[in-house]
């Protein structure tokens, strides 16, 4: 079963994206801070993950840095999912650690879009 971890502290977000997944039959994993997240991706090793980019206790660049330094999530695919849509927020997100960049308010067909073409062209997954 496809495996997506959603990191985010808002509650209607997770509300959003879990209702979004549902029909698509995808086990979602959900984290409410950075270091939860982490803990859950090393645990879990999902698919895919959406990051939410202003968390708690730590920011999602710094989250998925850490996620891309680790040999065990290196390779899982990273979504920012966040209400900044700052030129240089975006550009530093797509020019780092992750895939994508999509803005909320989440827009469920782009959000869908978005997971189909990463795990399209994601390279098989490492096994631990």
């Amino acid at each position: 079963m496809f495996t997506v971890l959603y990191i985010e502290d808002n509650r209607l977000n997770m509300r959003l994206v879990r209702k979004s997944l549902k029909p698509m039959n995808y086990n979602m994993l959900e984290a409410w801070n950075g270091q939860q997240g982490l803990d859950i991706a090393l645990a879990q090793v999902p698919d895919v993950i959406l990051l939410d980019l202003h968390l708690p206790d730590t920011t999602g660049i710094e989250v998925a840095a850490q996620l891309r330094a680790n040999v065990k999530t290196g390779h899982i695919p990273i979504i920012a999912l966040t209400a900044d849509v700052t030129e240089s927020i975006k550009r530093q997100c797509l020019n780092g650690d992750f895939d994508a960049y999509l803005t909320k308010p989440i827009s469920r067909a782009r959000l869908l879009r978005t997971i189909k073409q990463i795990m399209e062209t994601k390279a098989p997954a490492a096994t631990f």
